[in-house]
């Protein structure tokens, strides 16, 4: 049986981002929430919990140890990365996934432009863009192809329709 992959989420938690959490806790992913100052996340680890009692969720507020923790590491809700946390991510980062992830029920310009610098800003990382739609609940993912391999995979696991798109240069 495949080990799951430990994935880090770096965001805020809406209820697109927390249903994602959620699903993936329900299918046994190890999780890493990672925040300062956001008790959503912290509020959102406690009801996991409560309703999977066996999840394995973590809260840890250093982006530098969250991230170094996990295999996959997902900026969620087209969350802008501040420098201090591209530093960070960039130090720990080398050869795993980063999943630049927005919940949109259309196609958006802003989170190609964020997927294309995350790939300059870390050339050792797997970068992937996935654009989730909360309502059709479909996922459009486009980057290294090993890389997206996996990524799809975790959203299949979670009952998510995935589709693959090219990746779009703009």
């Amino acid at each position: 049986m495949k080990v799951k992959e430990t994935i880090a989420f770096i965001g805020k938690a809406d209820d697109s981002s927390s249903s994602l959490i959620r699903k993936l806790a329900r299918k046994n992913y190890p999780l890493v929430l990672v925040t300062k100052d956001d008790p959503d996340l912290v509020k959102l680890s406690g009801q996991i919990l409560d309703e999977t009692p066996q999840a394995d969720v973590e809260i840890i507020d250093c982006v530098k140890e969250g991230c170094w923790e996990a295999d996959v590491i997902v900026l969620a809700n087209a969350v802008t990365p501040e420098p201090e946390w591209v530093e960070n991510i960039k130090a720990v980062a080398t050869q795993k996934i980063l999943v630049y992830l927005s919940f949109t029920e259309k196609d958006a310009t802003y989170p190609v432009e964020m997927t294309k610098a995350l790939r300059w800003l870390m050339p050792h990382s797997k970068v992937v863009q996935a654009r989730l739609n909360p309502v059709s609940q479909v996922v459009d993912i486009a980057g290294e192809e090993e890389a997206v391999a996996t990524v799809i995979d975790i959203f299949s696991n979670t009952d998510y329709k995935t589709i693959l798109k090219p990746f779009i240069e703009t």
